[in-house]
């Protein structure tokens, strides 16, 4: 995990104030064992007890950032994996049609390939966009009524298509005509579903049924 400035700054702040409390502790006793002073006994209690009070909140704001680290290296490497993944498709079949005399058949299936990869990368590009529109509090939903199997039928079919399923490994089981329209934002819920499907397929160790 990276240590920012902040981080440091936190952790120095964070060891000041044990510091003191151990200064505030030691000052405590020694008032009451030497002197038996009432007042500044009290002033003593207070000092102690507002030096505890800044290490608890000094301590939750220290674990709220390792916290907050962490998930942001979780996202960037998963981000990295699904720009490499469809990156070294795309290299891989240029250099095939480079290298190679491949048949007009095999071209076009190359191309459709590419294209496809291409779509992958586009969104995986709109998701990080997402994310930091709602990271800084400017996301915007367009709202509208959508079709929820159509869009799921949709997915899948990317999804198939991602990971080189056959139609067996990966179904759609029928709604039995009860109504899939809902109030959503379309792009949004595309994002979702195509995120639980292709977990699903990770690791799963068979048939997916949706």
């Amino acid at each position: 995990m990276r240590v920012t400035v902040t981080n440091r700054r936190k952790i120095i702040a964070f060891i000041v104030a044990v510091v003191c409390l151990t200064v505030a502790v030691t000052l405590n006793v020694s008032w009451i064992i030497l002197h038996h002073q009432g007042v500044l006994l009290f002033f003593g209690v207070v000092f102690f007890l507002a030096i505890i009070l800044g290490m608890i909140l000094n301590t939750g704001f220290l674990l709220r950032e390792i916290r907050r680290n962490e998930q942001h290296d979780s996202f960037l490497n998963a981000v990295t994996h699904e720009l490499k993944t469809p990156i070294a498709s795309i290299q891989l079949y240029l250099e095939t049609l480079q290298r190679r005399d491949v048949g007009e058949a095999q071209r076009q299936e190359f191309y459709r390939s590419m294209l496809q990869d291409t779509s992958r990368l586009l969104g995986t590009v709109n998701q990080v966009l997402k994310a930091g529109e709602v990271g800084y509090g400017r996301a915007t939903q367009h709202r509208a009524t959508v079709d929820l199997a159509e869009l799921v039928g949709e997915c899948i079919d990317l999804a198939r298509t991602r990971h080189h399923l056959g139609p067996e490994s990966l179904r759609l089981e029928p709604v039995n005509g009860q109504p899939t329209k809902v109030n959503a934002d379309a792009e949004e819920l595309r994002i979702a579903i195509g995120n639980i499907l292709d977990n699903a397929v990770k690791y799963s160790n068979g048939r997916v049924d949706v």
